[in-house]
C-alpha cells in the first residue's frame, strides 16, 4: 500500500472542513483540493480539467508547470489518460507515459517535461462525468490500489464542492461553464455513440474526431453533436480509414 490512511484521512478533514460563515468561491476551493492531493503524494503534481460550455475538455488549474504542460497538451491534443477517463468515465493510469503506445504525441511532448506515470479520475456531478482529476509523478511508478482510493477520495470531495456551487449557483466562470456544459452533455454522449456505432469506433475515437471536427468548423463540439444527430456526417468523414470498419 503507498497511501497511509491516517495521512489520508487528515488530508481529507483539512479540505473539508471550512468555517460556517466562510463560503469560498468554487475555484478557490478547487485549488484547496488540488493542492491537498499534492501534498499527500509529496512529489506528486495535480492538475484538474473540466468540460467547458462548449462541450470540450479544458485545463483549470495545476500546481506546477510540469502539471500545467501535462494539461494543456491534453487539451490541445485532445487526446491522452486524462481525456480517455473523462470519455469512458473510468480511471486511467500509466505507469509510464514515454513507453505507453497509447499516446505517442501526448508522450513526446510531456516525458521532457517530467511527466512519467499519470493517473486519471473522472469527476462527476449528478451522475454525469464532467472533467478528470489527475495526478502525476516524474519518474515510473506503479500505482496500487490505495493510491487510486485516495485519488478517489479526494476527487469525492471536489465532486460535493462543484454540486453545492451549482445547487448555490454562485457566481463565476467555472459554474456558468458547468451550468452550460450539464445542460448540453447529454447531446455529445449521443453523437458519440451515434458515431460509435455507424463507423465502429471506440468513444474515445468518435470523441477524438468530435472534437477535431469541431475545431477546424470553429464551433462548439455540443453544436456540432447536435447536427451529427440529425445526419451530418462530417465527422464520419474525418475519421481515418484505419479506425473505421
Amino acid at each position: 500500500m503507498h497511501i497511509d490512511p491516517g495521512a489520508l484521512a487528515a488530508s481529507l478533514q483539512a479540505i473539508s472542513s471550512s468555517p460556517a460563515s466562510e463560503v469560498p468561491p468554487i475555484e478557490a476551493s478547487l485549488a484547496r483540493v488540488i493542492d491537498a492531493a499534492r501534498r499527500l503524494f509529496a512529489v506528486t503534481g495535480v492538475g484538474l480539467m473540466l468540460v467547458d460550455a462548449e462541450g470540450a475538455l479544458r485545463y483549470v488549474g495545476a500546481t506546477d508547470a510540469a502539471a500545467r504542460a501535462l494539461e494543456t497538451a491534453q487539451e490541445d491534443l485532445g487526446d491522452g489518460p486524462c481525456v480517455e477517463g473523462f470519455v469512458t468515465g473510468t480511471v486511467v493510469t500509466t505507469a509510464d507515459l514515454a513507453r505507453d503506445d497509447r499516446w505517442p504525441e501526448l508522450a513526446a511532448r510531456v516525458a521532457p517535461e517530467g511527466v512519467a506515470a499519470v493517473l486519471g479520475v473522472p469527476t462527476r456531478v449528478a451522475g454525469t462525468v464532467i472533467g478528470s482529476l489527475n495526478v502525476y509523478r516524474s519518474a515510473p511508478y506503479e500505482w496500487d490500489a490505495s493510491d487510486i482510493g485516495a485519488v478517489e477520495a479526494h476527487n469525492e470531495v471536489l465532486e460535493s464542492m462543484i454540486s453545492t456551487a451549482l445547487v448555490a449557483r454562485q457566481r463565476g466562470i467555472v459554474v456558468d461553464q458547468l451550468q452550460t456544459a450539464l445542460e448540453r452533455r447529454v447531446v455529445v454522449e449521443r453523437a458519440i455513440g451515434m458515431l460509435m456505432e455507424r463507423h465502429a469506433v471506440t468513444d474515445v475515437v468518435a470523441f477524438a474526431a468530435l472534437r477535431r471536427a469541431a475545431r477546424d468548423a470553429r464551433c462548439a463540439v455540443a453544436d456540432l453533436a447536435a447536427r451529427t444527430l440529425e445526419g451530418d456526417d462530417v465527422v464520419g468523414a474525418r475519421l481515418p480509414r484505419s479506425e473505421t470498419a
